[in-house]
């Protein structure tokens, strides 16, 4: 990998690190970098990443401080912990495009009709009119 890649990407597959979380972030890292993904594949591993990302570091929500978060084991700042801001940065996509990407995650495990949505822009429109109704 070459230095131009995220601080962590560059990071996950250090020598004898075991960490399947990290192999599996690491294989996303890679499949959302792909441009063959279908929307839906590229929505629901964005979700899996930041699966990941709580699982590993944490997660706050945006405008949380970090500085004043605790680590229960030593009690010192966790300034590891992720947001959608850090998050974005990493994966070098803009915030709104994340947050977007994640909101359709959710829907499409909820509605089948986003799924089958050929273009995300398509199921974007489905999902405002299915917030419409409620």
């Amino acid at each position: 990998m070459d230095h131009t890649e995220p601080f962590l990407l560059r990071n996950l597959l250090r020598k004898n690190d075991g960490d399947l979380y990290r192999l599996k972030l690491a294989e996303l890292h890679e499949n959302v970098r792909r441009k063959s993904m279908t929307w839906q594949e590229e929505v629901l591993a964005l979700e899996e990443i930041k699966q990941i990302y709580e699982k590993l570091y944490g997660w706050t929500k945006q405008g949380e401080r970090t500085d004043l978060t605790l680590l229960s084991d030593n009690k010192v700042p966790n300034k590891k912990k992720y947001n959608q801001s850090k998050l974005a940065k990493d994966l070098k996509i803009s915030q709104p495009k994340l947050s977007l990407d994640l909101q359709l995650a959710e829907a499409i495990k909820k509605y089948p009709e986003i799924r089958e949505s050929k273009k995300k822009t398509e199921a974007l429109k489905k999902l405002r009119g299915l917030a419409l109704h409620f």
